[in-house]
């Protein structure tokens, strides 16, 4: 038996936290130039501004609002497959979770492969892959 720390779920935990990291730090905050053609989009994304819904906006926050939604989405990801680890395997009152969980993270992956590079594409897939070999083999 692999250690408590060392199991599908808690290796998804770790992933996820990998992901979350990379995403926010090196996607949206922290992001490296792609070359001038693409700084000349992102800097036209901070300055054009227009009324949306009652709100001044530019597309950079929208990218940049959906972005931070995301990184919510892969922070609660990560507690959820940590909590889901740490109770008895077959519990049924976290069926529901873990199957919502695995079900979220197929589009996620697909996604994935569609609009962004292999980093991202690949860590979605291992989480998916986790989390369906424990769906599949626990709850099935």
């Amino acid at each position: 038996m692999a250690p408590a720390y060392l199991g599908p779920y808690q290796i998804a935990t770790y992933l996820l936290l990998i992901f979350c990291t990379g995403h926010t730090l090196g996607g949206l905050f922290f992001a490296p130039s792609k070359g001038p053609a693409a700084d000349a989009v992102l800097a036209s994304m901070k300055s054009v501004h227009f009324r949306f819904n009652g709100a001044d906006c530019t597309f950079y926050g929208f990218h940049l609002g959906f972005g931070l939604l995301t990184s919510v989405f892969l922070l609660l990801s990560a507690a959820l497959t940590w909590h889901l680890g740490r109770f008895p395997r077959g519990n049924a009152a976290l069926r529901p979770v873990a199957w919502a969980l695995f079900v979220a993270f197929v589009p996620t992956t697909l996604l994935g492969w569609w609009y962004f590079f292999a980093g991202p594409a690949l860590l979605s897939l291992l989480v998916a892959s986790l989390l369906g070999w424990e769906c599949l083999t626990t709850y099935a």
